[in-house]
């Protein structure tokens, strides 16, 4: 089976997950083990996937005689690819922190004062 990839599907980024509305679950008697036990969950996914994609790009680079295991490796990345590492694990910690931001907004609510300045203006 192969999969064609199209010039839309390469260049449009995935889609942003909708944090969920409503009441949460509680699991444990303290929300923010519950919290922690959601980014988890959320992290061994992504670690899942990722091992099982690496997983078959080594096996078919093999197969193929491109080139093995032993080159990633050795593989040193170059200053341009560490900064699109860098640009990739920053929106990975932003998912991954979406939990806690929801729970920050759902605290704060879009009407408080955001900043150290708003807080100040709001007390005159």
């Amino acid at each position: 089976m192969t999969t064609t990839v199209t010039e839309t599907t390469k260049t449009q980024p995935p889609k942003a997950l909708r944090t969920a509305k409503g009441k949460k679950p509680q699991y444990f008697s303290d929300p923010a083990i519950d919290k922690l036990l959601s980014i988890v969950i959320s992290l061994a996914g992504e670690l899942s996937v990722t091992r099982d994609r690496l997983d078959a790009v080594e096996r078919l680079l093999e197969q193929h005689q491109v080139f093995g295991v032993a080159d990633v490796d050795q593989f040193h990345p170059s200053a341009e690819v560490e900064e699109i590492r860098a640009e990739k694990r920053s929106r990975f910690i932003e998912r991954m922190m979406r939990v806690v931001e929801a729970e920050l907004e759902e605290i704060t609510g879009e009407d408080m004062p955001q900043s150290r300045e708003e807080i100040l203006e709001s007390l005159r």
